[in-house]
């Protein structure tokens, strides 16, 4: 999720009125950050000697990102401490470490003991991949694509010195489900589908980015694992696509759909699309835009009105807001963000927040009835995804406003709004490192427990979802 667009002249006034307040603002994003881990002190080791036969045994060296594994180190004395360190490199280096005391056979079960120090703190047999945090930005793997394995490896170690290590490799897709990768062969059509490498016509998902750009490839080769045709698009970020989120065509969608159709592996009767963020708004407005040919729509911490388009070249906003998307060559309605205080940050390269100015413009009924999907239109289920503490946009009420516009409509489809509670603008990476309340530049909301346990929790109700409403 990007800032807003606005003229220079708001930009001013934004500046003299809220520079007086930028240090009060910073103090509390700041209190939202990451804090260091308490490491175990020396005193811990004392008494105990290392020379054992230690072992990391894994049940699943290899596996895909959503299955959780289990872990456990054997060869210990018992009551003997140990700390396992997991360190994953992306294009950032991401570790996280648990210190534990073994049990009367000498034996940690990762899922069953209690870290003493650590970057989690209850049992937790998935705790050391979701609680990583980045450790160094030099050093990763620059070269990796989308859909490379995840190389986790663990170490266990005693105060500081490693004892044992092994590997375990976090895949995008099963190997009990080989998959086909087909790009799309349309000319300014940027997308790629993945499908079960047998024969067959497969329940296809449409999986839509949000304000990142480009499109989710790991995402959907991970999903075509389970059975699914998948085709990841882009709409904007790539060439030869837009650079910008500004006034994306549907008829874009459109088109990729009457492809997506013409697939032997695609059951055309059987399409949902699926989308997060801003991904998530368009997601719902392709539903109700074309419901003769969407089935279902899952739509992860979205925007239920259209909201204004995204840019980050200071020269756009000279022209003032445009829409995101246009239907027919023309603008479809749309609300403006607020400026708002919590914008200092984008001034001295701090964390900031954007829910206040999405939200300010849900105060005025006219607008929302302007920008307000109809998402009524759309001829199949609905499921709804967010995280009432999300700080990037205020996902839990457009949803509940969602849901509330469905009754009043007397929606024939079933729908169901998932809100977890104290989670933020997350449910990405299932099992992997979660976002904390501030990430990066941006105050994401809850925390990295709160945010992972959803995502985990998300993810199966969407897999369960779209078993329920593309398969039975």
């Amino acid at each position: 999720m990007l800032p807003a667009r606005w003229n220079i002249k708001s930009y001013a006034i934004l500046i003299v009125l809220f520079i007086a307040i930028g240090v009060f603002i910073l103090f509390l994003l700041q209190n939202g950050s990451t804090q260091v881990p308490a490491q175990p002190p020396a005193s811990l080791w004392q008494g105990f000697t290392y020379g054992g036969a230690y072992k990391i045994e894994i049940d699943q060296p290899r596996t895909p990102v959503d299955r959780p594994i289990a872990i456990r180190v054997t060869g210990l004395q018992p009551k003997q401490p140990i700390t396992l360190r997991a360190r994953m490199k992306l294009r950032t280096t991401f570790e996280s470490f648990a210190t534990f005391v073994a049990d009367e056979q000498g034996v940690v079960d990762v899922s069953r003991a209690t870290p003493l120090y650590g970057t989690y703190t209850q049992p937790d047999a998935m705790g050391l991949f979701w609680s990583m945090s980045a450790i160094a930005k030099s050093d990763g793997d620059a070269a990796r694509q989308p859909t490379d394995p995840l190389s986790v490896s663990l170490i266990a170690e005693a105060n500081g010195t490693s004892l044992v290590t092994a590997q375990i490799q976090r895949t995008w897709a099963s190997d009990q489900v080989p998959l086909m990768r087909q790009q799309i062969d349309r000319p300014g059509m940027v997308g790629v589908l993945y499908y079960p490498n047998k024969p067959g016509k497969y329940p296809t998902v449409i999986l839509l980015g949000g304000s990142e750009g480009g499109m989710m490839e790991g995402s959907a080769s991970l999903l075509a694992s389970h059975e699914y045709a998948v085709l990841a698009l882009a709409y904007f970020g790539v060439d030869p696509l837009p650079k910008e989120l500004i006034e994306i065509p549907l008829e874009y969608i459109a088109s990729a759909i009457t492809w997506l159709k013409a697939q032997p592996a695609v059951d055309a009767n059987r399409i949902a699309v699926m989308g997060g963020s801003k991904g998530g708004e368009l997601a719902l407005l392709v539903g109700a835009t074309y419901p003769q040919d969407i089935h279902a729509v899952i739509a992860i911490k979205p925007h239920t009105l259209v909201y204004q388009g995204i840019s980050m070249n200071f020269q756009n906003f000279q022209n003032g807001a445009k829409s995101s998307w246009t239907l027919n060559g023309k603008p479809v309605p749309f609300a403006t963000g607020a400026i708002t205080p919590e914008y200092i940050g984008l001034f001295v390269g701090q964390p900031v927040s954007f829910r206040s100015s999405y939200e300010q413009p849900l105060n005025d009924s006219a607008i929302v009835a302007q920008a307000a999907i109809a998402i009524e239109k759309i001829d199949g289920p609905i499921l709804f995804v967010s995280g009432t503490d999300d700080q990037m946009t205020p996902s839990s009420r457009l949803c509940d406003m969602a849901v509330e516009r469905l009754k009043a409509n007397q929606f024939p489809h079933e729908y169901t709004h998932l809100k977890y509670e104290g989670a933020g603008h997350t449910f990405d990476l299932v099992y992997g490192p979660a976002s904390d309340r501030v990430s990066g530049q941006f105050v994401i909301g809850g925390n990295k427990e709160i945010n992972a346990r959803a995502t985990v929790d998300a993810w199966q109700k969407i897999l369960a979802f779209l078993d329920k409403q593309l398969r039975n």
